[in-house]
């Protein structure tokens, strides 16, 4: 019998899977990055390249079966290898799911219990893996960098959707399958290609046009050779070098974060770059917006950065009002200084001049100088008031920048000297220590001892403590200093000193704005239910060491730390004392002339007191002094009715009041329904039982002389409203008598019996008061109108066409005549409509104050008449053809747009009907075109325009303004809110407007007159536009409900009627978009609503709410529905710039806030999916394509269109009006208080 031989051991021989080196360990394999769920695939292959170099791949793959004999040697060595490969795959996966498999025994076991969980197909993940492949852009990585993660994600994309194999078994001869690979190819070529950067632009297109298209290695060796050569255009790459070295905040661009090739700035791209493309209106230096006017300018980059952030900033008014402000806080301490001022002759830097230069006091100034706050860094120190100085002189202003970036101007220097042998001077040569200063708070006080304090006042009495409201300045200077400690300076290598310090970045995510509103909770220990849960306080800065702000209580006056504080960085809670451009009526920004001079109404210096009683205002006084306007009426001074029309001829001189004994006036109650500007002052209002007079909400201090005087004739004017009304006045008798005249004249109509089956037509006077620049009365108008609405078509008219200009082209042309400083003058034609031949047979009822001679006789029209449906066909007709015979050009964009180029003088010439305006850079060919309408059509020249279909326009050196105040004011009077409390919202954002089963409202016809009147009050209030929008669809059956919101917009009105768009002098023409949707927004029909707003630089010019026709199924359709309109708009407004000669300094934007929209509008890939949005994606997409736009993706909450699609809560409503820059330049000054 032959000897047993032991079995040999498998873990002995180096090529078996058995075989264990000595240095395999179980943390000694480790595969990065971790398995966490998503990247299954990719782990799965590294898993495998590790465990086959370690010869155990077999131990995941079944190759190797499980002994079942403990005493095999083998088992023993599978058993060592299972455990091993067992715990490398729990390295390689993350925590939580080696949890899950860390009490299974079998290697095997685990591997197929993580493909089971991880490695089937994922919809989810799938859709990902595509808006990553064409979401991706090289950017900033290298071509071998962008290489590598595309084919990262395709490889990716490809397991889960692999290409399916040919199954047959005889080979296919129709080829598909080999050309859906080809095509499978083809876009993996073409998305390598479009995520290269502009500089590969050439290479690209030389690999286009090779026929077939190289495979991809093939593509990749060229690009890189590309990159290799270095031909790169060289200015996107200075730009980096010089932000590198220059940008403030390159320190803080956090690894993996975006950073833009052309500015240099990180989170965003260069595709999407505002700086290189267009900054958003609100973003811009000098918005209206930004509440950082200041003299002298801003820095860019600090005005970028605080534009980015959306914080405001403060200005020099607003933080000296805010001193003021704290200074009330102490009232003994101001008296004593108010007297102290007072004895000195009140030596504070508001520009007086009575310094005796060079020369000392004999005592010293009264600024208590015990606690004086200094800091030894600084190079001067700088002080608020002349009577801090021991002595001073007048020097040459210096600029000082203050930390916000803000300039003010020093004009005196001097000395503060604490005692004989003890001061602070400008004297910087002696290096000496002067004291010492303890720490309490932040801040250095200079210790004094007593015997170095003997400061005196000037009337000999001694003090030692500095007031308490110089404290306020010291906190300013405080928080100046954190926040300059925490910027990069380019002295420190772009690095802060902070980092310089500490080695560590600044947290800047909690920096607030001094001196804006904040709200610090109260304790909840002891609060009652009705006591305040905040204090509305003042933030102040930064306490080192203190996680909490320093807050100062407005109400109790108190200063204090708290941590629970909510920060409202847009609002600061005092009035503003800036003074704002005078707002006036002009032909040049030059002063008035003698001969102006001369025609101007002498109006009383103060704004406080006017009354709806006023006389009216009588024109063409031969001396400013002629006229008075009263303050208030007694019985000895005359009063001329509202509606009592004079003579231009005669002057009225009016007489002081006879002298009388003082009694206390009080202006009746009634008065409060009118403007007044402000009568009287609002506590008197209050206490007569008006709690809210519209004096509170409209002013007209704001405004020069002659704007004054012609406000206020058009605000007290009063017009009738029928032929009873205006029989009364001499004036109107007058007018209608010139309108019959004229009529006669012409030959309008024959007076005859009427004809059988014949049904006449019905009309009505209409009276209008037309006004000369200076705010006099040009002529009293009365129109014959008739009532055309009655004509049936086919029967009374056949061809109909009214020359009417779009609101739209009215704003865009102001806002370009702003820009370019146009001239822009206004003409109406009389009797406009009279011109015309009819064709038809037309007759009208015999008119109020025309005689006949018997009953039952008509007026057949033999000319075209005021309200018939041709009239203005017949009226444009005559008119266009003089126009073109003069040399104008017709607009395409807009047909009663009419312009004339003679070398590089411009002219357009704009009608709405018989208005007509004029703008342009040449006067002579004004008076040349004035002359030849005025011979043909009999024009009156009304001088620069003023006041346009209802539209007030003021004029000033920084730009043009324009409301519908008195439309408003009239609104609020015949609608009887004109004393209800204001809303701070049009809309009341708790509720949503659907047809209800409410109360129905009784006057049908009177809730649609005034949703008539709110939607043309909307031509210059985007404000209410959406409001408005959404009850103009219950017009055939609303309910109290409906009324009572449209009752809201009203009482929103009446907080700004004065409120209008701004068209600025000073910005750049580019055509700045904003589009934005509200999905499923309507209740009763689930369809979205549409919002856009267009600006030419920071004017706003377009904008627009509307339910779209369609049901969205997503709200990616929608947003893009809502693009697709806002591109018609831009094309429009491209096409009416192009007839006004204008070139635009750089290509269009438009700014929308759903990227999915974009990807639609870039990408061809979601179209499977958007088969019936093909038209509006065809259009979208063809126009970026072309160049013609630019989409670029902005914040919701810098998203200017949101306010356009919903209603908004009051703050964010108010930041975002605020931002399309309306302004009401008859806002009341307030006075005093918070």
């Amino acid at each position: 019998m032959p000897p047993r031989v032991a079995p040999i051991d498998p873990s002995s021989d180096p090529s078996s899977p058995y075989f264990v080196h000595s240095s395999d360990g179980p943390s000694t394999v480790k595969v990065s990055p971790l398995l966490n769920g998503s990247n299954y695939h990719s782990w799965s292959r590294s898993m495998r390249r590790a465990l086959g170099g370690k010869l155990k791949i077999e131990f995941i793959d079944g190759s190797i079966q499980v002994p079942t004999d403990p005493f095999d040697p083998s088992f023993r060595a599978w058993n060592r290898c299972n455990m091993l490969v067992h715990s490398w795959i729990m390295n390689s996966v993350s925590e939580s799911i080696a949890q899950s498999i860390v009490f299974m025994e079998n290697a095997l076991d685990v591997w197929h219990d993580l493909k089971e969980r991880f490695a089937q197909a994922d919809l989810v993940r799938i859709s990902e893996l595509q808006q990553d492949l064409y979401a991706l852009k090289q950017e900033s990585r290298s071509v071998t960098e962008f290489y590598s993660d595309l084919k990262l994600l395709w490889e990716e994309l490809e397991i889960y959707l692999p290409m399916p194999n040919c199954s047959c078994r005889i080979r296919c001869s129709c080829e598909a399958m080999r050309a859906a690979r080809a095509n499978h190819n083809l876009l993996y070529i073409m998305r390598f290609l479009t995520g290269l950067n502009e500089n590969f632009a050439m290479v690209k297109s030389q690999i286009l046009l090779m026929d077939p298209l190289p495979p991809m290695n093939k593509v990749f060796s060229l690009v890189l050779q590309h990159e290799r050569q270095g031909n790169f255009t060289s200015a996107e790459d200075s730009k980096i070098s010089l932000n590198a070295t220059q940008s403030k905040f390159s320190g803080y661009s956090r690894s993996g974060t975006k950073v833009c090739t052309f500015c240099g700035k990180d989170n965003h791209v260069v595709a999407n770059c505002f700086k290189k493309h267009g900054l958003p209106p609100h973003f811009r230096k000098g918005s209206s917006s930004n509440n950082a006017a200041v003299e002298g300018g801003i820095d860019d980059t600090t005005t970028a950065i605080e534009a980015n952030s959306g914080s405001t900033t403060i200005t020099q008014d607003q933080a000296l009002q805010l001193i003021t402000l704290l200074q009330n806080s102490f009232p003994s301490q101001g008296q004593t200084n108010a007297s102290t001022s007072g004895r000195n002759g009140s030596n504070e830097f508001t520009g007086h001049t009575s310094v005796n230069q060079g020369n000392h006091s004999k005592f010293f100034n009264a600024c208590s100088l015990g606690n004086w706050i200094i800091d030894s860094g600084a190079s001067h120190h700088i002080c608020n008031s002349t009577q801090w100085f021991h002595s001073y002189n007048e020097i040459t202003p210096i600029k000082v920048k203050l930390p916000n970036g803000n300039y003010v101007f020093a004009k005196y220097s001097g000395t503060v000297q604490f005692s004989p042998s003890f001061k602070l001077s400008d004297d910087q040569m002696t290096k000496r220590m002067i004291g010492s200063a303890s720490v309490f708070e932040g801040l250095y006080y200079l210790k004094l001892q007593d015997k170095d304090v003997h400061v005196n006042h000037t009337d000999g009495t001694h003090t030692n403590t500095i007031p308490n409201q110089a404290i306020w300045h010291f906190r300013l200077v405080q928080h100046a200093t954190f926040l300059m400690n925490r910027i990069p300076t380019p002295l420190l290598h772009n690095k802060s000193p902070y980092e310089m310090l500490y080695n560590e970045l600044p947290d800047l995510e909690n920096l607030k704005v001094f001196g804006s509103l904040a709200y610090a909770s109260t304790l909840q220990a002891h609060r009652t239910k009705l006591e305040p849960r905040s204090r509305k306080c003042i933030f102040l800065g930064y306490k080192q060491g203190v996680k909490g702000t320093i807050l100062y209580d407005l109400n109790t006056k108190e200063t204090f730390i708290s941590r629970n504080v909510t920060h409202h960085d847009n609002i600061l809670p005092y009035p503003s004392t800036s003074i704002h451009p005078t707002w006036h009526y002009h032909t040049s920004f030059s002063p008035a002339t003698s001969q102006e001079q001369s025609e101007t109404i002498q109006l009383p210096t103060t704004d406080s007191v006017e009354s709806s009683h006023d006389p009216h205002i009588i024109p063409n006084q031969p001396s400013p002094n002629d006229l008075i306007v009263p303050i208030s009426h007694t019985p000895n001074s005359p009063i001329i009715p509202p509606n009592q029309c004079s003579s231009p001829d005669v002057t009225t001189n009016i007489s002081p009041p006879a002298m009388r004994p003082i009694r206390d006036k009080h202006a009746p109650s009634y008065l409060a329904d009118y403007v007044c500007n402000q009568a009287t002052t609002p506590a008197n209002l209050s206490s007569q039982g008006i709690c809210y007079p519209i004096s509170e909400y409209h002013s007209l201090a704001n405004l020069s002389q002659t704007h004054h005087a012609y406000t206020l004739s058009v605000t007290h004017t009063t017009e009738p409203s029928s032929y009873s009304e205006a029989c009364k006045f001499d004036c109107w008798q007058k007018a209608m008598n010139a309108e019959l005249e004229a009529l006669t004249k012409t030959g309008t109509w024959v007076i005859v019996d009427l004809p059988p089956l014949a049904k006449p037509i019905g009309s009505k006077w209409v009276y209008k008061v037309k006004y000369k620049a200076d705010g006099t009365i040009e002529r009293h108008k009365a129109r014959l109108v008739a009532k055309g609405y009655n004509q049936v078509e086919g029967l009374d008219f056949f061809d109909t066409f009214s020359p009417v200009a779009k609101l739209t082209t009215v704003r865009t042309l102001l806002a370009i005549a702003s820009i370019k400083q146009w001239h822009l003058h206004q003409l109406d034609v009389n009797n406009a409509f009279l011109h015309g031949d009819l064709e038809e047979d037309v007759y009208m009822t015999i008119p109020d104050g025309v005689p006949h001679t018997k009953p039952g006789q008509v007026c057949k029209l033999l000319k075209s008449l005021y309200g018939l449906k041709q009239a203005s066909r017949m009226w444009y007709e005559k008119l266009t053809s003089l126009l073109i015979h003069e040399g104008y050009h017709q607009s395409t964009a807009d047909y009663s747009l009419f312009t004339l180029q003679q070398g590089s003088a411009f002219t357009a010439l704009l009608v709405y009907v018989d208005d007509i305006i004029l703008a342009g850079t040449s006067t002579t060919e004004f008076d040349r075109i004035k002359g030849i309408l005025d011979a043909q059509f009999k024009i009156k020249d009304l001088g620069t325009l003023k006041y346009f279909l209802g539209l007030e326009v003021a004029q000033s050196r920084e730009g043009i303004n324009v409301s519908q105040r008195k439309y408003c004011l009239d609104l609020l009077k015949d609608s009887g809110l004109l004393g209800s409390k204001p809303a701070t919202t049009p809309l009341d954002p708790a509720i949503k407007l659907h047809q209800d089963e409410g109360k129905p409202y009784a006057d049908v016809s009177q809730y649609r007159r005034l949703i008539g009147k709110l939607l043309y009050l909307t031509n210059t209030r985007p404000d209410i536009a959406y409001a408005t929008q959404q009850l103009s669809q219950f017009l055939h059956k609303p309910t109290v409900t409906h009324y009572n919101a449209a009752c809201r917009i009203i009482r929103y009105l009446k907080h700004s009627p004065g409120k209008g768009l701004t068209f600025s002098r000073h910005c750049d023409i580019q055509l700045l978009g904003f589009s934005d949707a509200d999905w499923a927004g309507c209740i009763d029909t689930r369809r979205s609503t549409s919002g856009h707003c267009f600006f030419i630089g920071t004017s706003l010019i377009s904008w627009k709410a509307k339910k779209q026709t369609t049901v969205s199924r997503s709200s990616s359709e929608a947003e893009y529905r809502a693009l697709s309109s806002a591109t018609c708009e831009l094309i429009w407004l491209l096409f009416l710039l192009k007839d006004l000669q204008i070139e635009c300094s750089k290509p269009p934007v438009l700014y929308c806030d759903s990227q999915s929209a974009m990807h639609i509008a870039s990408n061809p890939v979601f179209h499977e999916r958007t088969k019936h949005l093909e038209i509006d994606c065809h259009l979208v997409r063809e126009k970026v394509q072309q160049g013609l736009l630019r989409l670029l993706p902005i914040s919701t909450e810098d998203q200017l269109a949101d306010c356009l699609t919903k209603a908004l809560p009051a703050p964010k409503f108010s930041s975002f009006i605020h931002k399309l820059g309306l302004r009401d330049i008859y806002a009341p000054k307030l006075e005093g208080g918070c």
